[in-house]
């Protein structure tokens, strides 16, 4: 994977803007990275990228064709409007049509009296290629990507050294659960103004993370241990689930328990199947866990 660096030497100003400390300016260097593989990522969906553009401009000029304009540059203004496909030089043409009017007046029309008729404009796709300049474009940005750091010490932090460091991206998203919390469908819900509301938002869910990681690395390790497995999401047995497949199979255990004032009379449990208990097992855990009574809190107030 080829590494060039266009601004090793010059680092370029990146101003930010903070809640207390007002405007705040780095210095940045960026790198920007050549790499195959997404070069052979492009390429190989390239006539699907092509198919879908041209299908989308075709479908847009035909939603455009079912107007018709009385005025000439009416016409040529809506063409003017309509979105460049991406990958294609298309032609698109104003044809010149008559229309028959509704007559003025009811009744059957006299012996040779002309209907009334207009002229109107309609687009039309004469023609449409593919540009194999927007191509060859479209390709150069697809191999590329930029990095940018502070570390502006190129003999300390090398291209290769950020490039390193970049890749253990994945690390920190996927093995830690952070590409869930990035996730829209988890954070989306929560509205906080405040910036302390926000903080405390995050610290829960840095705890929750903690937890997550701990019981996944938990019982990844016992399965290493003893050569057992679980299965995943697909149902599919791994040695390497993660903390929401073993919660999934938690779905319909039901715990219903009978209080008589600070007595349990009664603890009933449905649902626990065989993946329950090896999963609790697992993490060095009983059943009666699911069916233990919480204590109640007292929180002094201060």
């Amino acid at each position: 994977m080829p590494l060039h660096d266009r601004r090793r030497k010059r680092a370029a100003p990146f101003s930010i803007r903070g809640p207390d400390t007002g405007e705040e300016t780095r210095d940045l260097r960026f790198l920007v990275v050549e790499s195959s593989q997404l070069a052979l990522a492009f390429e190989a969906s390239l006539q699907d990228k092509l198919q879908r553009d041209r299908a989308k401009y075709e479908k847009t000029v035909a939603k455009l064709a079912r107007r018709t304009f009385e005025c000439h540059k009416d016409a040529e203004a809506a063409v003017a409007r309509l979105p460049r496909p991406s990958f294609h030089q298309a032609d698109v043409t104003l044809v010149e049509e008559i229309q028959t009017l509704p007559r003025p007046r009811r009744g059957r029309p006299r012996k040779g009296e002309a209907a009334p008729t207009a002229t109107v404009y309609r687009a039309k796709l004469v023609s449409m290629e593919v540009d194999e300049q927007l191509v060859d474009h479209a390709r150069l940005h697809a191999r590329h990507f930029l990095l940018a750091t502070d570390h502006l010490d190129a003999e300390a932090w090398p291209d290769t050294r950020i490039l390193e460091e970049y890749r253990h991206q994945h690390i920190i998203e996927g093995h830690t659960g952070f590409r869930w919390l990035k996730g829209p469908a988890a954070v989306a819900p929560m509205f906080l103004k405040t910036p302390h509301r926000i903080a405390a938002l995050g610290l829960v869910f840095i705890l929750a993370l903690v937890v997550r990681n701990y019981i996944q690395w938990s019982l990844r390790s016992r399965l290493r241990e003893k050569d057992q497995t679980l299965p995943n999401m697909n149902d599919q047995p791994t040695q390497q689930p993660t903390t929401e497949a073993a919660f999934r199979l938690f779905a319909h255990v039901a715990v219903v328990l009978v209080v008589d004032g600070d007595r349990v009379v009664r603890r009933i449990i449905d649902g626990v199947t065989t993946h329950v208990r090896h999963v609790l097992a697992l993490l060095d855990m009983t059943v009666e866990v699911l069916t233990r009574p919480r204590k109640k809190q007292v929180w002094a107030s201060g």
